[in-house]
């Protein structure tokens, strides 16, 4: 059976309060790490959030180029100043398109974007190789034509964009409340266990003050009545295991040593008396 000592009942206590704290710092660290700004829950709704402004409108989100296709067709005066702008707006698509296809979105983000980006690709597809050459042409049959598909694909294109907006605007109110539930969460942790440890300290304090201090206090009013001659009280605590136990069977031995040595001392006396009495 293991015997509990106080040397070894102190480095237990030291050892399960700094536990205790090592935990409640450990959730705190996490709950940093998790939620803090440049953190993986924030990200998570940077990179939502950035994905919405991208969608509407431009880049990603072709109604401004279906726009000015329209004009340019309907206002032969702004038409070279419109396409040069459908250019602009077609390199910011170009750009984001390469951002977007290698995020890294959740599996319900994925599959639209990849939808949103293929119908503007048919959109860019026909706005580049059919209505731009008719319109530098002049050529307002073509143009026409063009406008036709163009209509077609933009409202396919834009029936992608809603289903799109709507999952994003979910998926980020999903981790925006994902990310206040990680937050109550890990402060609770973090408040049971500060406030756990705390009570550890104080049941740790006060099993010690009952299992060393308060017997130590009663030891030494013991040992003060033995320096007085009093050898009559039994030493307590020699049934103990611990230090204090030890001390104590020492003590005991002292005692008994004492009390022979009274013994042997009041049986010489006894003799002495007894002779002079026989001497007289």
């Amino acid at each position: 059976m293991l015997t509990v000592t106080i040397s070894r009942l102190t480095v237990i206590f030291g050892a399960v309060v700094s536990l205790g704290l090592v935990s409640a710092l450990g959730l705190q660290r996490n709950a940093l790490g998790e939620l803090k700004v440049g953190g993986p829950v924030y990200s998570r709704i940077e990179l939502e959030k950035d994905l919405v402004a991208d969608i509407l409108p431009p880049p990603l989100y072709v109604v401004e180029a279906y726009g000015l296709a329209s004009e340019a067709f309907i206002h032969k005066d702004v038409t070279q100043r419109d396409l040069t702008r459908i250019d602009g707006l077609k390199k910011a698509f170009d750009g984001r398109r390469q951002f977007w296809n290698s995020a890294n979105l959740s599996p319900a983000l994925a599959p639209l974007v990849q939808k949103d980006l293929e119908t503007a690709d048919a959109f860019w597809a026909a706005l580049t190789t059919s209505y731009f050459p008719a319109a530098k042409a002049n050529d307002t049959t073509a143009m026409r034509a063009t406008l036709d598909v163009l209509e077609e694909r933009f409202h396919t294109h834009q029936q992608a964009v809603d289903e799109l907006v709507a999952t994003a605007n979910a998926a980020m109110n999903e981790t925006e409340a994902f990310a206040a539930k990680q937050d109550s969460f890990y402060s609770k942790m973090a408040m049971t266990g500060g406030v756990g440890s705390v009570l550890l300290f104080l049941v740790g304090l006060w099993y010690i003050r009952r299992r060393a201090v308060t017997p130590l206090g009663a030891f030494a009013a013991y040992m003060g009545n033995l320096a007085g001659g009093d050898y009559s009280q039994q030493v307590p605590y020699t049934e103990r295991n611990d230090e204090i136990g030890g001390m104590a069977r020492a003590v005991e031995v002292f005692r008994q040593a004492a009390l022979e040595r009274l013994r042997m001392r009041q049986e010489m006396e006894e003799a002495r008396t007894f002779f002079r009495t026989r001497a007289s």
